[in-house]
């Protein structure tokens, strides 16, 4: 029987303690999927000014072309509120601001604004996604929030490392609360 090669690697990410498991790839791979999850911090993260979801929410109700992943995420989102009949809400940005998270746990110069006449709730399923095109067109006053429960049922997923690899072969990503409880 065979030996798997194994390397861990745990890191923080999107206010998150991560983990990164590959198996049957080599430590290279652990860069690799690291740099996928800071990529995806990057598209999906509402305290930074640049991001996907911070431009979509920030457009006023025009289209925002934004990254593959980010179709992904937006997708599930609308899907997660309509199976739960709303108690999965995405559309809750401005009552978190209004209690007082604006500001990042991991990095307190990255705060949240609103845009103006942000509502309290929308109807996710309002959201258009041109999934070929890569553009999403949220409504006007809506404000998006992913949420940890959001970007972990994206997030955590297997892929198979970059130039293949055996069937075995993958990387495996799981996002745990951090060492403060948040």
């Amino acid at each position: 029987m065979e030996t798997v090669h194994t390397a861990t690697l745990e890191f923080r990410a999107m206010a998150c303690a991560a983990r990164v498991v590959v198996v049957g790839g080599t430590p290279a791979h652990l860069t690799l999927a690291r740099t996928a999850v800071e990529h995806l911090e990057q598209c999906w993260s509402r305290f930074l000014p640049n991001s996907d979801l911070t431009r979509i929410n920030a457009a006023g109700g025009r289209p925002v072309t934004v990254d593959p992943a980010t179709i992904t995420l937006i997708t599930a989102m609308v899907q997660g509120w309509a199976r739960t009949d709303g108690a999965f809400d995405p559309t809750l940005l401005a009552p978190l601001l209004g209690l007082g998270y604006a500001v990042s746990w991991d990095n307190p110069a990255h705060v949240t604004s609103l845009a103006a006449g942000t509502s309290l709730r929308s109807r996710p399923t309002d959201i258009e996604i041109d999934g070929d095109r890569c553009v999403v067109r949220a409504p006007s006053g809506l404000g998006l929030d992913a949420g940890r429960r959001g970007r972990r049922g994206v997030g955590e997923h297997r892929r198979r490392p970059p130039g293949g690899g055996s069937c075995a072969s993958g990387w495996w990503l799981d996002y745990r609360r951090g060492e403060s409880g948040r």
